[in-house]
């Protein structure tokens, strides 16, 4: 073919490289799972539409429809902007919110205890419940009293009140008192840091004269049942040191047997009342010649031997007899102190006599020391007469009680 006739030929033909189509042009439409460059036809386009442009819902994205109101309960519909503006401007923001007009808020439990809104009936709910007249055993609220004469225990004094006792009470640190002072007066044995009282100082501080004092004490004293009984029921330590002396010598005189604990009155029929202050007192003036030179110890009997014990001393001991622990009063002596005792006395320097009842385990216990056999006879009414008899008794020693010296 010649190049004149092929010419108006090409120029009927689209290039190869950006072709310019006119007319209606077509082409084979492409499948719809095509995604390469094949020519995308209408058909093609309008395929695809129809399958990715479908109404939009709460599971599948697609085309929606706006409302202009926020009355709608559709799902399927978006607002519009201008609604979002009226949401903006009318409602609070999460976050430190200000609120207007009178909001309102469901009301909590009363035990609530978090962060939810409490409301006005919640709070007057809770005053009722919590905030309650103060009492002593509940704290709550209080009324002020503006006195010092008040007993009520459900008021509390005004801080002028406070001022007032500030101003009339004396400092319990190093306080100076003024007018006429008093105070309890303490009890003869106290020895502390009670304050001593006039009446204190001339009752329990022991006068001079002490003997003619307490022979005035008891001057007038008769042996009598009903005074035993009331001595007996008087507590010693509410009595001034003379009064407690006489005391203790009529309850020694006037008990039976003499006992110092468990006192009951003693009488007899063949003689005269024990307490007679016109022999009593001779003897005690006797008593106190002999004993001026004494020195008298107030020690456990263990203390005292290790105290006194030298190669030219001689102890007496006495213990409670063997069964009688307990007459000297309870724990002061106990049985197992027999076997104490005879031990320490093993190992004295000094010398020793001890009297005891005979009883098999006396004996066994003291049986390294000499053992000398007396009869004594003894009765608790004073009376050989009623109940007096003869009674072993046993002087155990560390020397020969026979020897001179």
């Amino acid at each position: 073919m010649t190049a004149a006739r092929l010419a108006p030929l090409l120029a009927e033909k689209a290039g190869l490289d950006s072709p310019a189509l006119a007319g209606s042009p077509t082409a084979p439409t492409p499948a719809q799972a095509s995604n390469n460059d094949r020519l995308a036809t209408t058909a093609f386009v309008r395929a695809a539409l129809d399958t990715a442009l479908v109404a939009a819902t709460t599971s599948v994205a697609g085309i929606v429809r706006l409302y202009d109101g926020l009355n709608s309960t559709s799902s399927v519909m978006a607002l519009t902007a201008a609604q979002g503006k009226v949401l903006q401007d009318t409602k609070a923001d999460l976050a430190s919110p200000t609120f207007t007009g009178a909001p309102t808020a469901p009301t909590p439990a009363v035990a609530a205890d978090n962060e939810r809104i409490a409301n006005t009936s919640w709070v007057r709910t809770l005053l009722a419940t919590v905030v309650v007249p103060a009492t002593t055993a509940v704290a709550g609220i209080v009324r002020l009293h503006n006195s010092l004469g008040s007993t009520a225990i459900d008021q509390a004094l005004t801080a002028a009140q406070g001022k007032v006792l500030q101003d009339t009470k004396a400092p319990i640190a190093s306080p100076s008192f003024t007018g006429a002072p008093t105070s309890p007066t303490a009890g003869p044995a106290n020895n502390s840091d009670l304050v001593a009282t006039t009446a204190w100082v001339r009752r329990f501080v022991l006068p001079p004269g002490c003997v003619a004092a307490f022979a005035t004490s008891a001057r007038f004293q008769l042996t009598t049942r009903a005074e035993f009984e009331r001595l007996v029921a008087t507590d010693p330590d509410t009595l001034t040191d003379l009064e407690r002396a006489a005391r203790f010598l009529y309850l020694q005189r006037t008990a039976f047997g003499g006992k110092v604990r468990g006192q009951n009155f003693g009488v007899s029929s063949h003689r005269s009342g024990r307490f007679n202050l016109t022999t009593l007192e001779p003897m005690l003036e006797d008593l106190h010649s002999r004993l001026a030179g004494v020195i008298v110890e107030c020690l456990d009997w263990g203390d005292f031997l290790a105290r006194y014990d030298r190669p030219e001393t001689l102890f007496y001991l006495d213990p409670p007899y063997w069964g009688s622990e307990t007459d000297y009063g309870r724990g002061m002596f106990r049985r197992e102190d027999f076997g104490l005792m005879a031990e320490r006395l093993a190992g004295l320097q000094g010398r020793f006599l001890l009297s005891i009842n005979d009883v098999p385990e006396i004996r066994a216990i003291f049986g390294r020391f000499r053992i000398a056999e007396v009869t004594t006879t003894y009765s608790i009414s004073g009376s050989a007469k009623s109940n007096g008899m003869a009674r072993p008794e046993l002087l155990v020693s560390n020397w020969d009680i026979g020897e001179p010296g």
